[in-house]
């Protein structure tokens, strides 16, 4: 008996656990429920309406009829935006990436080719370097015949080594080239994006008044449902009236950061575009 006990005890620990585990997984669904009567608040309500007859019953009838269309409606587009606001992330992300790896190859290899040639030449040019340091030694000691010796051997080497420095001063000049030639094009690709900037200062304006607007909603659905309770007709038709016309202002926000997200897609497709051409 105990066994079964502490069987049945396990199964509704599990049970609880489970509960507690679909809650925490389903935050959105609960929160897209939004702003609802109970089935016993809607009986209640319908009552009322059916009491008040005529034009504030059809009222009523629509307004929470709309009050429901717009909250699907909202949780369609933030839907909707959340989507488009992923990949646009995504692919600015991979974008910016790309262009700071722009020509990476091949300035490498052009790094590669000054530092080749400065390997290959720097011997010599050590070599150039001690015999004039070793001659203005030897000048210092007045032994004008190592001098002598020392200056023939840097005289022979002059035209090598200018050689070399030209060589190495050439291929420095193209690398440097080569990176203003690459910075410029990373600059004409950022102009564009700098276009995002804007938008997303007109998006956090929406958000922001998206934000407060829902404060709003909160407050009139409080004052609301009391009407409901009471079978105050006209008390909750105004209630109501007030509650959608924040509403509808919630869509007109919403509807407004999509298409700021859809434009968002536009500025960074001609982004990539140009990217494609260099």
């Amino acid at each position: 008996m105990r066994g079964k006990r502490m069987g049945k005890k396990f199964r509704l620990l599990a049970a609880l656990i489970a509960a507690v585990l679909i809650l925490h997984s389903f935050p959105v669904t609960v929160a897209a429920a939004g702003y609802e009567l109970s089935a016993t608040m809607k009986k209640s309500f319908d009552k009322m309406a059916d009491a008040a007859g005529g034009t504030l019953q059809r009222n009523l009838g629509s307004h929470y009829g709309e009050l429901t269309a717009l909250q699907q409606e909202h949780r369609k587009r933030d839907a909707d935006s959340k989507e488009l606001r992923i990949r646009n992330d995504e692919a600015l992300k991979v974008l910016r990436q790309q262009i700071k790896q722009l020509d990476e190859s091949f300035l490498a290899e052009l790094k590669r080719r000054v530092d080749d040639t400065k390997a290959r030449y720097k011997p010599m040019l050590d070599l150039y370097t001690s015999i004039n340091q070793q001659i203005t030694t030897a000048k210092k000691l007045h032994s004008k015949e190592w001098a002598a010796i020392l200056q023939i051997q840097a005289t022979g080497m002059k035209a090598a080594v200018q050689l070399a420095k030209q060589d190495i001063r050439n291929k420095e000049a193209q690398l440097t080239a080569a990176k203003g030639q690459t910075s410029a094009k990373q600059k004409k690709i950022r102009e564009t994006l700098a276009a995002l900037e804007p938008v997303d200062v007109k998006m956090r304006t929406h958000r922001e008044a998206v934000t407060r607007l829902n404060k709003q909603v909160a407050a009139d659905w409080k004052m609301f449902t009391p009407h409901v309770k009471q079978q105050d007709a006209k008390a909750s038709s105004e209630a109501l009236s007030a509650l959608l016309i924040r509403l509808r202002q919630i869509s007109d926000h919403k509807r407004s950061l999509y298409d700021l997200e859809a434009e968002t897609t536009v500025i960074i497709n001609k982004a990539k575009t140009q990217l494609s051409k260099l």
